[in-house]
């Protein structure tokens, strides 16, 4: 029979690898979908624009020529929107199921280390019980103060 843990870890890899083809539906859905089509267009611009700038401020150009932004086609910018989401989706269901991985063991860990603990104090009560017993037990086998014996020089 399989571990839990095992099984877990399978069901993890199996959500990661069915995020894929649904990232590649977004991708699609990208050219058809009024909403999703202009949130891609934007992610696509605002990423060509921070890219565009990085770029020119770590350039050494950049003391000779000033920095001139060029758009780009929105089709190309809702292509890469588009690749930015559906990557940012597929790192998400990874990143989410990693977290619950992540959670699930340190459970199991803190359970493990609760068993342990609650184990040890059984064995306390345990060794502490049978000492009382023991020491009762002595207490009736404790013979009587012995006498002083009398010497014969005294």
């Amino acid at each position: 029979m399989a571990q839990p843990g095992v099984l877990m870890k399978v069901g993890g890899l199996l959500v990661k690898t069915l995020a894929k083809p649904v990232a590649r539906q977004l991708k699609v859905d990208a050219e058809h979908v009024g909403w999703l089509r202009e949130a891609c267009t934007s992610i696509g611009q605002t990423t060509n624009y921070l890219t565009s700038r990085l770029t020119h401020a770590s350039s050494l150009d950049k003391w000779k020529k000033p920095y001139k932004h060029i758009e780009l086609k929105a089709t190309e910018a809702r292509e890469k929107g588009a690749e930015i989401v559906s990557e940012g989706f597929v790192l998400t269901v990874a990143v989410t199921v990693m977290g619950y991985e992540y959670n699930r063991q340190n459970n199991y860990k803190e359970a493990a280390a609760r068993r342990k603990e609650e184990k040890e104090a059984e064995r306390r009560a345990d060794v502490e019980a049978r000492l009382e017993r023991l020491e009762a037990l002595l207490a009736e086998l404790k013979p009587p103060p012995e006498t002083k014996r009398r010497r014969w020089w005294s």
